[in-house]
């Protein structure tokens, strides 16, 4: 493909749509028995008064009549799953629709919005969703294509505050968190490309939220200072970002683009393990402080990380050992889990349901790949 056929394409047909579909039906056998497998599971370890939730991620929606099918598709079996076990809290992970030119990426985002309209959706920010990387691609000389923070909220937040979310600045900012004030938990949502536009003479942004994760140290404080200080000690708290720092064995990793999160991963464990953390990071545009001191918190207990990004299953453990769960893109993909078209892993999202008794987080796939067993 040419730069020019590119351009035109609008991305349309580069890298995220899948092969024709073979059937056109919105809600196929094939889906409804899998999602009937899953209600049959989640009657037996489901309880009302556990954290219960339905976690999606990496949708890459666009207007396209793949797309079209199969967005009906998922959201007839989510509309299954609420009507049989009465969880109706969806989060959703981060790159939400294609990128494009800035007129098509609105277009998709409009488009997407129509299909959640009437749910309880909390989102993320992802490293796709302000389109910066469009500017990238056709090698623009001024970056032009992006959707600022404020504008993303209008397109794809803005319905939070009518479910009670807190923002810090409402309109200006895209993390926050919710308060379950029946299970008591606490829901904090991260924005882990909240990083400068910073351009160069031209007006070409230096880098783009495509290729790099930071937070700004506004989020930090907030993070800090609110938060994480739920309304009563004890209080459960969950917390949804893209992407979290990767661990191994315990260690962070400082992979390139991940690597400004690494002050994520310290908060994380200082807070769950009560100790003081006062420490500045990275010595350059990025540079953020550290100051607190969570002996002296009202703390509550952080159960679990959520995240997608990378397109794959899988699950690491912070230094003081809480659990980060990575899930799978929600569209059919060729990705890192096998995909195949006319089958049941057209689809891949997750409804998590924690059980603090057993200290289990149970993870019951719809779609392609297998349920999951957490110890908490």
């Amino acid at each position: 493909m040419t730069k020019e056929d590119f351009i035109k394409a609008g991305y349309v047909n580069f890298g995220y749509i899948s092969p024709a579909l073979s059937s056109e039906s919105t809600y196929p056998e094939y889906i409804m028995e899998n999602v009937a497998r899953a209600i049959e599971r989640l009657k037996k370890i489901h309880k009302d008064d556990q954290v219960s939730f339905v976690f999606m991620t990496d949708l890459h929606y666009s207007v396209t009549a793949n797309h079209d099918i199969r967005t009906r598709r998922l959201m007839n079996a989510y509309q299954d799953i609420k009507k049989e076990t009465g969880i109706e809290m969806m989060i959703l992970g981060g790159d939400y629709v294609n990128d494009g030119t800035k007129d098509y990426k609105l277009r998709n985002y409009r488009a997407l919005r129509e299909y959640l309209k009437d749910e309880k959706w909390f989102p993320v920010n992802g490293n796709h969703d302000d389109n910066s990387i469009w500017d990238l691609c056709i090698e623009s000389e001024v970056s032009t294509h992006h959707l600022s923070a404020e504008e993303l909220y209008d397109e794809f937040y803005s319905h939070l505050p009518s479910l009670g979310a807190e923002f810090d600045v409402v309109g200006q900012e895209l993390y926050y968190y919710w308060d379950d004030q029946k299970q008591k938990v606490r829901y904090i949502f991260l924005d882990g490309n909240d990083i400068p536009y910073s351009v160069d003479e031209k007006g070409k942004f230096n880098y783009t939220k495509q290729h790099l994760f930071a937070l700004s140290q506004d989020q930090i404080n907030w993070l800090c200072d609110k938060a994480l200080v739920p309304p009563e000690e004890g209080w459960d708290i969950v917390i949804t970002a893209h992407a979290f720092p990767r661990w191994c064995q315990g260690e962070v990793q400082r992979d390139r683009e991940l690597r400004y999160l690494e002050v994520i991963g310290d908060i994380i464990d200082a807070y769950r393990s009560g100790r003081d953390l006062k420490r500045t990071y990275f010595k350059n545009e990025f540079e953020v402080c550290v100051c607190a001191d969570f002996s002296k918190y009202k703390r509550g207990n952080i159960l679990a990380c959520f995240a997608g990004h990378h397109h794959a299953d899988f699950e690491e453990r912070s230094q003081t050992g809480v659990p980060i769960i990575y899930t799978g893109n929600v569209i059919m993909y060729q990705y890192k889990v096998p995909r195949i078209d006319g089958d049941k892993t057209e689809l891949l999202f997750d409804v998590v349901t924690i059980d603090k008794e057993k200290k289990v987080i149970y993870t019951t796939r719809i779609g392609a790949g297998q349920d999951r067993e957490i110890l908490l």
